[in-house]
């Protein structure tokens, strides 16, 4: 009888947060008990406190996903729905399926964790990244709505982020270091590359730390964010899918600031035309971060992206596309496992191939 009884509380525990959750509202666990209180008319002493602490933990503040954190190192982790997930790092990808979790619960975790770092993640929202701390580890954090996947999925990427303070030497020779900052101080317009988890973000930190002034005005535009400001006098934007404040719009306002540099976390879209076009116009001391497997693939993948977003794209040559690109990019730093392996000046670019000066 007992457990019986047991089991219609912790349904109906379950199904008073499940109504808060619905209304963007994240009920208390004393609210959630004082709840059942009153349509029970039972005391809180006589309810299965325990277990019901264990589940609204397992929820509101990821009890079973600190625990297989704090238990592994690991780069990143990928939670393919409610068993099952990936740990990966540059040693070993290792699966842990587990059944700590229902599907239901699970999507509704998630659907706490975007509400508390206030990101709306719903249907029609169906993608979503922003910044959190879970285990009392920053991660970068990546969503999918179950929505969209067949088998209804909820699928969550956690890159756990560096909270250490790299020097350029930690990426670069001594040699290397002298050429990078030289071409710091001389403001070129460098774009840096390489693949996923490369180190790209941290380098670019590293570059601002370690080189740039206290009386410049940094301007910083990302759409998760990943390179905290060095001082307050900086200027940090961060995007969202909002009308007005994506990272294209944030391009053209950066130029309304009084910029001394401009970095742009990384370009994936229609944000490489104005930021480009910036380079064009004469603007220096522009960096971002690119995606690409070398210094000629870099330039490409610009050409590319500018080709596809560009509302002219298909009446400019690519040719005229490419002469623009290699005029307004000064400098490719290429990085690989961490490390920088070429640091390229674009000298020109005719024909199929853009010429390159390694300074390395």
């Amino acid at each position: 009888m007992n457990q019986q009884i047991n089991e219609k509380i912790t349904d109906l525990f379950k199904d008073e947060f499940h109504h808060g959750l619905d209304k963007q509202n994240i009920l208390s666990f004393d609210e959630c008990l004082s709840k059942v209180e009153f349509k029970t008319g039972l005391k809180k002493e006589v309810m299965p406190l325990s277990e019901l602490e264990l589940w609204y933990k397992s929820l509101t503040e990821l009890s079973v996903l600190s625990k297989f954190i704090k238990e592994r190192l690991f780069d990143e982790m990928i939670c393919h729905g409610h068993d099952s997930i990936n740990f990966l790092s540059s040693a070993k990808k290792e699966i842990v399926r587990h059944n700590l979790y229902t599907k239901k619960d699970f999507k509704k975790a998630i659907e706490i964790l975007a509400l508390k770092n206030g990101v709306f993640w719903n249907y029609t929202k169906p993608f979503a990244s922003f910044k959190t701390i879970i285990a009392d580890i920053p991660f970068r954090c990546t969503l999918i709505h179950p929505g969209l996947s067949p088998n209804e999925q909820t699928k969550v990427f956690l890159r756990r982020q560096s909270v250490e303070s790299f020097t350029l030497k930690d990426f670069a020779s001594e040699s290397q270091v002298k050429i990078l900052e030289e071409l710091f101080y001389n403001k070129a317009n460098i774009v840096i590359a390489g693949s996923t988890g490369s180190g790209k973000t941290s380098f670019i930190k590293s570059l601002l730390n370690n080189c740039a002034k206290d009386e410049e005005h940094v301007v910083i535009l990302e759409d998760t964010e990943e390179i905290n400001p060095r001082y307050t006098e900086w200027t940090q934007l961060l995007a969202s899918n909002s009308e007005g404040k994506h990272l294209m719009d944030y391009c053209h306002y950066a130029l309304r600031m009084t910029p001394d540099r401009i970095v742009l976390g990384e370009i994936r879209s229609k944000e490489v035309i104005p930021f480009l076009l910036s380079m064009n116009n004469g603007h220096k001391g522009l960096m971002t971060t690119v995606h690409a497997n070398s210094a000629s693939d870099t330039l490409s993948r610009l050409s590319l992206l500018f080709s596809l977003y560009s509302d002219n794209g298909n009446s400019i040559s690519h040719d005229a596309i490419n002469k623009m690109i290699a005029s307004s990019v000064d400098i490719v730093i290429f990085l690989e496992n961490k490390k920088v392996k070429e640091i390229a000046r674009i000298i020109s670019w005719h024909g199929q191939r853009p010429t390159f000066e390694l300074l390395n």
